[in-house]
């Protein structure tokens, strides 16, 4: 969903649909809230380095309600949470447990209905962050949609410290090989813009497990 970030006001988009109650943040916004959520471990006021001595008041994440009956590392729950999330939607309650035994999917729902995060959850959860090579590679047709899914799974490969790359046309191939060189775990790209890079031999699929096809039709 398009939002304006509620600590920069920054645009960005966000996996749920924003409201006063359920606040969103830009990935450099939320990123920066999780360090110091960690950083103060159970407590809920933290200091803020940008204040010297001053605090700011925090939530705390309810891991235990996240995506009850799911089985889910602590991490992804925590992750699920921080993003104002604890009940899957349909096509998430249906999708996860399969992809999750390692089974094939089509899933078909309307939009909004958090389809990202029914693929998404289930490739962060299966990808080894000890395993330097792309293990999952998601495809979509724009680079609007790369970037939108790209913000979402690297929330989630945060918690397990995955590395994703993202791949789009329409700029410099150059920082795109850097990053590949880096052995990121999962890739997700626009179509052109992947063959480029399989083709001059910057991305290598040996180790890939998962895959995506987004928006297929």
């Amino acid at each position: 969903y398009p939002a304006v970030c509620t600590s920069c006001g920054a645009d960005t988009t966000l996996p749920f649909k924003p409201s006063h109650d359920r606040l969103g943040y830009c990935l450099s916004c939320f990123r920066a809230r999780l360090q110091r959520t960690h950083s103060a471990g159970t407590d809920k006021t933290v200091r803020d380095p940008e204040e010297g001595t001053g605090e700011i008041t925090i939530d705390t994440f309810d891991t235990a309600t996240a995506f009850p009956g799911m089985t889910l590392r602590d991490t992804m729950r925590r992750a699920i949470a921080s993003m104002g999330i604890s009940t899957p939607t349909a096509i998430q309650e249906a999708t996860i447990p399969v992809l999750l035994a390692g089974r094939d999917v089509v899933g078909q729902a309307r939009t909004g209905s958090g389809k990202t995060l029914a693929f998404a959850i289930p490739l962060v959860e299966r990808c080894d962050p000890s395993v330097r090579g792309v293990q999952a590679l998601v495809l979509l047709p724009t680079r609007e949609l790369a970037i939108q899914v790209a913000h979402v799974t690297e929330v989630l490969a945060a918690h397990r410290r995955l590395k994703v790359t993202l791949l789009y046309g329409g700029r410099s191939l150059e920082p795109e090989r850097r990053a590949l060189a880096e052995n990121p775990q999962v890739v997700i790209g626009t179509p052109g813009r992947t063959l480029d890079h399989l083709r001059q031999g910057s991305l290598s699929l040996r180790s890939l497990h998962l895959f995506v096809l987004d928006e297929a039709d």
